[in-house]
């Protein structure tokens, strides 16, 4: 996956919109098409990413799902932030416990 000015493209090519570049999941209580494998897909503050594909009422048309492929692209790339910031949250800790002072700002990642 890479950065876009409006989110991030997929290596198949499909464009994800993601308002800020945030993407995140919860356990979905739903039973409902709007959920993935019992997962909630979002973007942004209060966006939904429908990686199951619906009829859109506004454009008139299908959205297609995400394959397989895609969905664990996705999921590959939130496992690589989460770990990039608990490295960059585990290297603070340890240096402030060794007295070291992070640089101006550091300490909010």
């Amino acid at each position: 996956m890479e950065r876009t000015e409006k989110g991030y493209r997929l290596s198949t090519g499909r464009e994800v919109y993601a308002h800020r570049g945030l993407i995140g999941i919860s356990v979905s209580d739903r039973d409902s098409d709007e959920d993935s494998h019992g997962f909630e897909i979002s973007e942004g503050y209060d966006g939904h990413l429908d990686v199951n594909g619906h009829y859109d009422y506004v454009s008139n048309g299908v959205v297609e799902a995400w394959t397989e492929a895609e969905k664990l692209e996705l999921a590959d790339f939130m496992i690589q932030q989460w770990q990039a910031f608990r490295e960059k949250v585990t290297a603070l800790r340890n240096a402030n416990k060794n007295g070291v002072v992070p640089p101006s700002g550091a300490e909010r990642g």
